[in-house]
């Protein structure tokens, strides 16, 4: 079975003749198609560039500016000395500043929900007026051929609906993907602004230790984001640590609803041989997905030194078979590693 391999940062599938010429590889745990391969190889792309995350950079970098700029204006752009200073720009003033962007936030997203009602509301009203103008020409053709109208519906008309309503869900699904970006942008920035804009230090008894959040508890926290393709980005830098944290974090990447972050992560945990994914790999021998099966078979295989024969395409009732085997075999396992 042919497998189906998708580009890391656009989501496109990668056709197998270009990862077998070599103008789409592999780099990093991440599939880059020819056009992304090119940006990342800083060429001229052969396909036009994403533009909504060029318009996202821009409007970040511009928000980030404004914000420098408003903390450094005294000490980048000096007043004369006759001059009185203005004002220092206080935590307050920008966090202020911030909830009036999420609040200029909310309000675009209620009327984009707005517009939408009202996209519905017409789209609803026209295929109305167009049904009852459809039924009224039936009417007249059923009463020639004394047919009843009433349980006549055209190809046409059912066709007509359904592309209009697809449409207007794509525009829906779009819209929903821009406003989440927005917000996230907004969050990164309001996150910015607490981390340089800190209070000073108040001097406090000694406490315990805090420990600080390295970069990998960063792409922990993004193995919940809900875009497959950023959890997946998240997964293929995670992979870079050989760590047990690391290790354990890509352990829960198991149940993940995509079914390619599935089959990887147990591929990743295979190489890995880690022994505490073993449970959790026994059950992906009963997943939907063929080819998670047989990537969570494989892993098992190379952790525990050891084959029952598993089949990925085998029929139900041998699979459920085999399966039990391993589950009593990684038990004994887990029972034997806790006596010792």
């Amino acid at each position: 079975m042919e497998t189906i391999h998708f580009c890391s940062h656009c989501q496109q599938s990668i056709p197998l003749r270009d990862i077998q010429s070599g103008a789409a590889d592999l780099r990093r745990g991440r599939f880059l198609c020819v056009s992304c391969r090119e940006l990342d190889l800083g060429r001229t792309p052969t396909k036009p560039r994403n533009v909504p995350a060029i318009v996202f950079g821009v409007l970040l970098a511009g928000c980030l500016l404004l914000i420098g700029y408003l903390l450094f204006e005294q000490e980048l752009f000096p007043k004369a000395a006759a001059t009185p200073r203005p004002a220092p720009v206080t935590r307050a003033d920008i966090l202020e500043s911030v909830e009036a962007l999420k609040a200029e936030l909310a309000r675009v997203s209620a009327d984009a929900d707005r517009r939408v009602a009202d996209g519905l509301r017409g789209l609803t009203d026209r295929v109305d007026a167009e049904a009852k103008a459809n039924r009224a020409s039936l009417a007249q053709l059923a009463e020639a051929a004394g047919t009843p109208h009433d349980d006549i519906v055209t190809r046409d008309e059912i066709a007509g609906v359904d592309a209009r309503v697809r449409a207007l869900i794509g525009d829906v699904a779009a819209l929903r993907a821009a406003l989440g970006r927005i917000e996230g942008a907004v969050r990164s920035v309001e996150t910015a602004v607490r981390d340089v804009a800190k209070p000073a230090p108040v001097v406090a008894k000694p406490s315990a230790p805090v420990r600080e959040r390295t970069a990998l508890d960063e792409w922990i926290d993004k193995l919940d984001d809900p875009v497959s393709g950023n959890r997946f980005n998240a997964i293929a830098e995670i992979c870079e640590y050989r760590s047990a944290k690391a290790s354990q974090a890509l352990v829960r990447c198991l149940a993940d609803n995509d079914f390619f972050v599935r089959r990887f992560v147990a591929e990743e945990l295979g190489d890995r041989k880690f022994v505490p994914a073993c449970p959790a790999l026994v059950g992906l021998l009963g997943d939907d997905e063929p080819s998670v099966r047989e990537s969570a078979a494989k892993a098992l295989r190379v952790i525990c030194g050891t084959s029952f024969g598993f089949k990925g395409d085998g029929s139900p009732r041998e699979r459920a078979r085999v399966q039990a085997k391993w589950k009593a075999h990684v038990d004994g396992m887990t029972k034997k590693g806790a006596k010792g």
